[in-house]
């Protein structure tokens, strides 16, 4: 009886610690400075599985590893990600690819147009 109270405990510590909301923000801008604005496309990708900012966070970690990725900013209450990228270094199927390899699941996306 005590190691499955100890096992209810950890899981649920991990739980809280994975999907704190007080973790760093799920919106992250990298520098943007030597492309060409032409060559800037913005998607948003529909994504299941997103409980929490913690999921956001992580989400937002691996997207923003890729290079060619501009800005990322993910919504778990939304249930998707938007994320502006240079279409020169990178093709959507690439960063739906890396979404799955989350653990998330990304379900669809649809092209972005850019605000001015």
């Amino acid at each position: 009886m005590k190691y499955i109270l100890l096992i209810v405990v950890v899981v649920n510590l991990i739980s809280f610690v994975s999907c704190n909301p007080n973790s760093e923000t799920s919106e992250k801008i990298v520098n943007a400075e030597n492309v060409n604005p032409a060559n800037v496309q913005m998607v948003k990708i529909e994504i299941e599985g997103m409980v929490c900012t913690g999921c956001e966070n992580h989400i937002n970690g691996d997207i923003l590893k890729m290079e060619g990725v501009l800005s990322s900013k993910t919504s778990h209450e939304e249930g998707s990600s938007v994320v502006e990228f240079d279409k020169t270094k990178l093709k959507v199927d690439d960063i739906i690819t890396t979404v799955n390899a989350t653990g998330y699941e990304a379900t669809g996306h649809q092209l972005v147009e850019k605000e001015i």
